[in-house]
């Protein structure tokens, strides 16, 4: 009985401070921290059942449900916030904002700094006013936006609309907008990929893979595209010094990629089968066959056409090529389009 009485204080003290309320001030900050972290719990435990976000002249009443739609939306774009200044006055909080995420980098506005008014209800936030915004150029984050949804209208229709569509959807189609601009992917690319997540929906989380053609010249380019098509070329050969030099792994089984041809026209979709780092000289024609899409005197011409391509890449680096310089050789299958035996 001594035992429990003892007790009995300091259970009311850990039961007082766990009920302590937050400051207002504290709310904010936590508010914020929980956009960044991703804890919309968080967020819903410190707003009203009804909270209202204003952005010039938009006033917009958000529910929990609502609310919550508009906190994926944000999330896709891998936000972070710092409170870079934090007041209180006649019961509001007024706090200036530092918002980074991949949104704001692309439209070269980042971080994105802006001052906030909050009020509360019941000790709850209740509403976000946005007052200002501190040093952003609107002109250079205009031109972007304006060049990247005009873009995307003529050359991906279906992704036209991602600039106004305040969902986890819109905002996963704008950051797809971004890298399609950025790295001015063709638009068969996208549909290729596209046409084979819709026949493989298992696939459909993975990211689109990397889309390259193979050699430096159109001819052999468009050339090796066909045979991979085709399914007569099984196999693709590198340098193990260029994983070296770079610093980078070496490709992994699984690993799918799209097969252009030398203009970027999506020709074929393959996935890596088996990896090995032979020795040039050590290179079986069985693998040289599969390498160069011909059984006539396959292992002379690969031997013949991958001495002259990597002698030159590796003296162009100060590097003297030997007859035993390692090989990264990829075995793969084309998986998409699928051929069909007449």
């Amino acid at each position: 009985m001594k035992k429990k009485l003892l007790a009995l204080p300091l259970l009311l003290l850990l039961v007082g401070c766990n009920n302590q309320k937050l400051t207002h001030q504290e709310t904010v900050i936590k508010y914020y921290n929980a956009f960044g972290s991703g804890n919309f719990n968080e967020i819903r435990s410190l707003t009203n059942d009804t909270i209202i976000i204003t952005s010039g002249d938009y006033v917009t009443p958000y529910t929990h449900e609502s609310f919550h739609e508009f906190f994926k939306w944000d999330s896709i774009f891998e936000p972070t916030y710092e409170i870079v200044k934090l007041e209180e006055k006649n019961n509001h909080v007024f706090a200036t904002v530092a918002q980074n995420n991949l949104r704001n980098e692309f439209l070269k506005n980042n971080p994105l700094v802006f001052q906030v008014k909050i009020s509360f209800d019941s000790g709850k936030m209740s509403k976000v006013e946005e007052l200002e915004y501190k040093d952003v150029n609107w002109n250079i984050w205009n031109q972007k936006k304006d060049s990247l949804v005009d873009w995307i209208k003529d050359n991906y229709s279906e992704l036209d609309g991602f600039a106004n569509n305040m969902t986890m959807q819109g905002a996963t189609n704008y950051l797809k907008a971004i890298e399609l601009y950025k790295t001015g992917i063709d638009k068969t690319v996208y549909e290729m990929w596209n046409s084979f997540i819709e026949s493989n929906p298992e696939f459909n989380k993975e990211e689109m893979p990397e889309a390259w053609f193979f050699h430096n010249n159109e001819k052999d380019a468009n050339r090796l595209a066909e045979l991979t098509l085709n399914g007569k070329k099984k196999a693709s050969s590198g340098l193990y010094f260029w994983y070296e030099e770079a610093g980078a792994n070496l490709p992994t089984t699984g690993t799918k990629h799209i097969i252009t041809d030398f203009n970027g026209k999506a020709k074929a979709i393959i996935e890596i089968i088996e990896v090995d780092t032979i020795p040039f000289n050590k290179v079986s024609k069985e693998y040289a066959e599969m390498d160069m899409g011909t059984s006539d005197n396959p292992l002379k011409k690969w031997r013949k056409a991958h001495w002259d391509f990597f002698s030159q890449a590796m003296e162009e680096s100060g590097q003297k090529p030997t007859e035993d310089i390692l090989v990264v050789c990829e075995r793969f299958e084309t998986i998409w389009p699928i051929k069909k035996n007449l």
